[in-house]
């Protein structure tokens, strides 16, 4: 069924390029290409630095816990009601904490990482005029919004090639 399906996609398609010749639709995963940038691999570069001591507390923190569920699991028949509570206790907190850095973690790529696509949007801007004026396109569609494209379509890699060529300055904006 599925087969069938796609065949008869590809026919509608091939049958329908013919009246849109005036025109050129195109694919474009605008996120995917940001991200593949020489500057985005800089970014995560600079992120991972910045973040170095917090992310080795928060790999120690996870071996810290594993290591008190490991010795309490083994323990867990030779201990008191009262050191039983204690422990439990001492896991409870440490996966709390260990939670709440990594969701600080998270919270600081996610915000770093939009802070960067704020930036990189006026020169994507720039970059898409000028691919829209060179290949005449009237159309960009995104992957995600499509059933089927051919890949000759996809624009995605020529874009980080020319948003790589692109200087972005301190402002975020498009030099």
């Amino acid at each position: 069924m599925k087969k069938l399906v796609k065949s008869i996609l590809v026919i509608i398609v091939l049958c329908w390029l013919p009246f849109t010749s005036a025109s050129t639709i195109v694919i474009l995963n605008p996120e995917q290409a940001v991200f593949a940038t020489e500057k985005a691999k800089q970014l995560g570069q600079e992120l991972a630095a910045s973040m170095k001591p917090q992310t080795n507390r928060y790999d120690n923190m996870g071996l810290q816990l594993q290591s008190l569920k490991q010795q309490f699991q083994q323990d867990q028949a030779l201990l008191s009601d009262t050191e039983l509570t204690i422990r439990r206790q001492q896991i409870n907190d440490l996966e709390r904490d260990y939670q709440q850095l990594g969701q600080h973690l998270l919270k600081v790529k996610v915000q770093q990482e939009q802070k960067f696509l704020v930036g990189m949007k006026p020169v994507l801007d720039k970059v898409l005029l000028k691919l829209i004026e060179k290949h005449k396109i009237s159309l960009i569609l995104n992957p995600s919004a499509t059933v089927f494209a051919l890949p000759q379509i996809d624009i995605t890699a020529e874009v980080v090639e020319l948003l790589n060529q692109e200087p972005l300055a301190e402002d975020g904006k498009a030099g």
